[in-house]
């Protein structure tokens, strides 16, 4: 997909896929349902992930991409922590109960995160498709669009 509608759209297109991954728990209790977000959890991390890496490769120079991975490295290794804490904070307040309130809350902050970040990530390609073609050919495997 980075390939066919540049790095921008990928890292658009997996950012949405993310949003409602977490809240997705609170659908069923299913066995096999769980395994199929989980599933689609991986493709999105995993689409989201080559996506960022890409535009960071595209948007630094060879002097300066060990500085800025490394800085990137250390950012998210602290926003991981700093997200766990968070989460074992509302939990230890809320109890048990909380689990729901955090996938939830999960969900929300993530798309506050790619509505924030949606408009100005990654370089702008020529011929680019607009969003919802992107999203559309990545959700049907490319079948559609």
């Amino acid at each position: 997909m980075a390939r066919r509608c540049g790095n921008r759209r990928a890292l658009q297109v997996a950012g949405t896929l993310l949003v409602p991954l977490s809240a997705s728990w609170l659908v069923s209790h299913h066995f096999a349902y769980l395994i199929l977000v989980q599933l689609s959890a991986g493709f999105a991390w995993a689409g989201f992930e080559l996506a960022l890496m890409l535009n960071l490769l595209d948007a630094t120079d060879d002097r300066s991409r060990a500085r800025v991975l490394s800085l990137y490295n250390l950012l998210n290794g602290l926003a991981i922590v700093a997200g766990s804490l968070c989460g074992g904070l509302v939990l230890r307040g809320l109890g048990s109960d909380g689990y729901a309130t955090l996938f939830v809350l999960s969900s929300l902050l993530r798309a506050a995160v790619v509505l924030t970040l949606s408009r100005g990530v990654g370089l702008r390609r020529a011929g680019e498709p607009s969003y919802g073609r992107a999203f559309l050919r990545t959700v049907s495997f490319g079948l559609l669009a």
